[in-house]
């Protein structure tokens, strides 16, 4: 049964009967699902219960004087479990009492405004429905009647790129009549959404969010329109939801295939839950019936009709084919041998050269992917380095294509690993060939490496990596069609934007601040382009450069300007509103080519290490700085929370076993005054990668004096002199004191030289003294200086 949608849930019959059919969309309870409803038929702490709305009911007026006054929205209208981005529809019977009254649609932790549906008062007088685009700036629509009641339905998709579409009808005499409609509603934060919030000064009754469900689908094929496949061959089936003639997310289906209306369960004929229908080798003529059929409420079903040809296996070689390997990975450098096995009525076949052809399927195994990078010979399997990480399925197919065995490979990258994998290489978020199918993007033949790429007529989200505010890399194959095409950085939920590569007047460049044009390098809408982004946003240390090369006739890099190979045009990203909030996803814009994307978080190559000074005395400080490269190239403000800072021993082999010589997380040396001379290596490592760099700090004694040695005279029967390393500048008194101890430690006899120090140079000093008799039975010898400073 279909209930058209007025707002009220409790009206008279009288009333029910003469409220005409004008909604533009109505609600089928066979496929759309009502998930919340308030009537505000009863007291509720916040609000004014009224009598007197225009479908004889109850309704609730709230407080408050304006928008920034005391008087907060009111939340306790209601709203879904948990916020969605699915087809709904939100709606409100509204009376607009003062300035900016209405209601705005929030998220769950009521922390993003959605859209807001206002009041607005011009300079004369006049009141218009308004939708509040920013914190002052709002679009006007109609002219509205303060004392009359309309009612607001919202009907779209919160937290994507697809249009809302706004209705306005107007309650006269106890009907509805529509005022008019409205598409591309702002959507303003653009959150997922869960319930509608009601501002001050608002009347409001009938609150309704309802799930749209799909009433059509329609089933086709890939190839498109396919009538008739062989027996032993097989098929894409793909879908479209729609409602009421709108588009609409696809709802989840099962895949059923029937004849003559029994479902086929002999597995002659069957498809996936991807929708691949294949048909057996040994499958007779027959018409079948596939079915999409809908889980959802409603269970709607869309059907396709397909003749299956049975084949004549007695000229084939072979009747079964399969194929396998020992890996299910390969990569450049590494190819994967094939072991492809046929018989015929149940004996082995010997296969020669011409007897398989081999082609390469996307992972969903739903269409060839075309990449001219991608081989098999001598049944083995090669990729070179301008395919990226990808899941495909190899095909080995018999010359006529009636008999065929699949295999799962996954394609790895040389240059790049897993998030979660270690070593010296860049983490990989993303990567993305272009090949499955997705909703709203049209999947084009004809990128530069002959495989698939996508093609967006209108501005949509992709690759999505959660909130990051490390180094990224985002890679991506480009083919620029019409002005202003090219891609955006986005935050979560589309609230800001930046990091813009776009094309204008055969321009490559950046947009900036105020919608400025920033050139790059040439560009025409025929070639394809390979662009990077090294950035970091959401950091007081943000930054942006773009590195654009074009593909010549060959598929190899150039410099757009004048086809140095592997030379890059370069120039400096504005991030605008992204510097200052982490990085989510990207957003392609309209005419807009794309293939290969690579998101990855950086992971650098190089430290260079440096020391303010290469030695120092104990009780002093050095500063260690450094700066970390990925491919040659700087990046700035590396954070230090990325590195491990340690000391090692004079041979630069093992962490120094010592806790007087300290570094701090800023790289600041500290030696303490109690340290030896030593020899120590200060280093510096990249914890992702485990690259380092070490330099060596030679630290020196914090006495002014050190006696290195004595002199004798011939007989060596005295002490005749000292040598004296002076380490610094000091020009005051000093004492010498040599000292002789017998072999149990007890002093024998005493030796004192009384000097000014400034008669001393900076450096090794021989000191002469009166000769110091050394006893027979003498032990050691000992020297001490005193100084004014310490001794």
């Amino acid at each position: 049964m279909k209930k058209r949608i007025f707002a009220g849930l409790i009206l008279a019959s009288m009333l029910i009967s003469v409220i005409p059919n004008v909604f533009a969309d109505e609600i089928n309870e066979t496929y759309d699902d009502i998930k919340f409803t308030n009537t505000c038929e009863t007291a509720a702490d916040g609000v004014t219960l009224n009598d007197g709305a225009p479908d004889g009911s109850k309704y609730y007026t709230t407080g408050g004087t304006d928008l920034y006054g005391d008087a907060a929205e009111y939340r306790n209208i209601g709203g879904i479990e948990a916020d969605t981005s699915e087809d709904y529809m939100w709606e409100a019977d509204i009376k607009f009492d003062a300035l900016y009254s209405g209601f705005t649609i929030k998220d769950k932790a009521n922390k993003k405004v959605d859209t807001c549906i206002r009041r607005y008062d011009e300079e004369d007088g006049t009141s218009k429905l308004a939708v509040q685009t920013g914190g002052e700036a709002y679009t006007r629509y109609d002219v509205i009647d303060a004392e009359a009641w309309y009612h607001i339905t919202l009907i779209g998709q919160y937290g994507t790129t697809a249009p809302l579409k706004m209705e306005v009808y107007k309650w006269e005499d106890g009907n509805l009549t529509l005022v008019n409609e409205y598409d591309n509603i702002n959507k303003r934060n653009n959150v997922a959404a869960a319930y509608l919030a009601i501002q001050p000064n608002t009347s409001v009754d009938n609150v309704k969010i309802t799930k749209l469900g799909a009433d059509t689908l329609t089933v086709s094929t890939l190839p498109a329109d396919t009538a008739e496949i062989n027996a032993g061959s097989s098929v894409n089936m793909q879908f479209t939801a729609t409602r009421n003639g709108r588009d609409i997310n696809k709802p989840e289906v099962e895949w059923k295939v029937f004849e003559n209306g029994d479902e086929i369960t002999d597995e002659s004929v069957t498809v996936s839950a991807a929708g691949e229908l294949k048909a057996a080798v040994d499958c007779a003529d027959k018409t079948v019936t596939v079915k999409a059929i809908s889980v959802e409420k409603g269970n709607v079903e869309g059907s396709y009709d397909l003749t299956i040809k049975a084949v004549n296996l007695d000229n084939e070689k072979f009747d079964t084919l399969s194929l396998s390997a020992d890996n299910d990975y390969v990569r450049e450098g590494e190819p994967l041998s094939l072991t492809v096995s046929a018989t015929k009525n149940g004996e082995n076949v010997d296969l020669s050269d011409g007897d398989i052809v081999w082609e390469f399927y996307n992972e969903d195994n739903i269409q060839e992917i075309g990449n001219q990078y991608i081989s098999v010979k001598d049944n083995t399997l090669y990729v070179t380095n301008k395919v990226i990480s990808q899941k495909i399925v190899v095909h080995a197919e018999s010359a006529s294509g009636v008999v065929s065995a699949s295999l799962p490979v996954t394609v790895k990258a040389t240059d790049a690993v897993d998030v979660g994998e270690t070593g010296t290489k860049d983490r990989l978020l993303v990567s993305d060939a272009c090949e499955k199918i997705i909703d709203g993007v049209t999947i084009n033949q004809g990128s530069w490496d002959s495989s698939h790429y996508y093609y967006f007529d209108k501005a949509q989200d992709m690759a999505n990596v959660g909130n990051v505010t490390e180094d990224i890399i985002i890679e991506a194959d480009i083919k620029f069609t019409q002005e202003n095409s090219g891609i955006k950085l986005r935050n979560n939920g589309n609230t800001k934007e930046g990091g813009q590569i776009a094309f204008q007047g055969n321009k490559i460049g950046r947009i900036a601040s105020g919608n400025k044009f920033n050139s790059f390098a040439n560009g025409d809408t025929n070639s394809w382009y390979h662009i990077e982004i090294v950035a970091r946003c959401g950091s007081d240390n943000s930054y942006g450069k773009a590195y654009i090369y074009k593909y010549d006739e060959n598929g190899n890099r150039v410099n757009p300007d004048d086809s140095t190979s592997n030379k890059p045009a370069e120039g400096t990203l504005d991030l605008r509103t992204m510097s200052a909030i982490a990085f989510n996803h990207i957003e392609l814009q309209p005419g807009t080519g794309i293939d290969n994307i690579r998101i990855m978080k950086l992971v650098p190559d190089d430290v260079t290490l440096s020391l303010s000074a290469n030695t120092v005395f104990a009780g002093g400080n050095v500063q260690a700085s450094y700066s970390v490269s990925r491919k040659g190239a700087e990046i700035p403000s590396f954070p230090v929370s990325r590195l491990n800072w340690a000391v090692y021993d004079a041979d630069d082999k093992y962490p120094a076993d010592t806790d007087l010589i300290t570094i701090d997380p800023s790289g600041l040396v500290t030696v303490d005054a109690t340290a030896s001379e030593q020899k120590v290596y200060i280093r510096v490592t990249l914890s992702e990668s485990g690259i380092y760099q070490s330099l060596p700090l030679e630290i020196k004694g914090s006495d002014i004096f050190t006696v290195t040695g004595f002199g004798v005279n011939e007989e060596n029967t005295a002490i005749t002199e000292l040598k004296v390393e002076k380490n610094f500048f000091y020009s005051g008194d000093v004492v010498f004191v040599v000292a002789m101890y017998d072999t149990n430690g007890v002093l024998m006899n005493v030796a004192i030289r009384n000097m000014r120090d400034n008669t001393l140079a900076v450096s090794e000093n021989k000191i002469s003294i009166d000769d110091v008799e050394l006893p027979e039975d003498f032990g050691s010898v000992k020297a001490m200086v005193w100084t004014s400073l310490g001794n």
